[in-house]
């Protein structure tokens, strides 16, 4: 016969009982028991149960974790054996009477090794942040470092360019104003220097436009690799 687990209340106690029997009169119940600490101490046991649960805390509250002791004590009586020779077992429960103070500690340690991994994952996840920090400040003190120094050498090349231009212009002004000077006052002759002159400086122009252009050039290749070697730079870091 199976009893479903039914409420009871006795002397102050209250129960639940189920379990089974046979017609043998064996039996198997369990009686889940809150026992008011109060009766505890009318019985002359309640010192000895504080004594037992205050050590059980003291011993748990070593390792951080918290056993309420409570107004109630939680039993769980196992009844077997049979109607003429009965067996009972006690067990004392943690809160709620469904859990052994063990259980409870086991949770509880649980628990707390949860929330230490957590704190771990926090830190490594901090310091894997501050690692991808300063390699990215790294990253672009690089980076930056290869195109300052591209830009000097291409600003360089581009005036060297520009003067390397003027002084061809200068050459060809200085070399037509000494013909059309020497022309004199000789109509003639000055017409024939400053076409000359004109030929001489367009000559200058198109060559000095040509030095500026392959300057720019050469200064433009210089910032193409560097833009190159700062890519590789970023590829070397990874995803930052």
């Amino acid at each position: 016969m199976v009893v479903k687990e039914f409420p009871l209340q006795q002397q102050g106690i209250d129960m639940l009982i189920g379990g089974s029997h046979g017609l043998n009169q064996d039996m198997d119940y369990q009686i889940k028991a809150k026992i008011p600490r109060e009766l505890l101490d009318k019985a002359g046991i309640g010192q000895a149960a504080d004594k037992g649960l205050n050590f059980l805390k003291s011993e748990a509250g070593k390792v951080g974790l918290n056993i309420d002791v409570g107004e109630f004590i939680n039993v769980l009586i196992n009844l077997t054996g049979n109607m003429e020779d009965p067996k009972v077992k006690f067990k004392v429960l943690g809160a709620g009477g469904e859990k052994s103070l063990v259980e409870q500690a086991k949770e509880e340690v649980k628990a707390i090794a949860e929330e230490k991994v957590e704190e771990v994952k926090e830190e490594v996840v901090e310091k894997v942040e501050e690692q991808k920090e300063d390699l990215k400040a790294k990253m672009d003190a690089e980076i930056k470092g290869i195109m300052d120094a591209a830009e000097k050498q291409a600003q360089r090349i581009r005036d060297g360019g520009k003067q390397a231009a003027d002084e061809v212009r200068k050459q060809a002004k200085q070399q037509s104003d000494k013909l059309i000077k020497e022309a004199g006052s000789n109509a003639l002759k000055k017409r024939l220097a400053e076409a000359t002159a004109k030929k001489i400086r367009q000559k200058a122009d198109k060559e000095a436009t040509k030095l500026e252009q392959e300057a720019n050039q050469k200064a433009d290749q210089v910032m193409s690799k560097a833009r190159q070697q700062a890519d590789q730079v970023r590829q070397r870091y990874g995803d930052l």
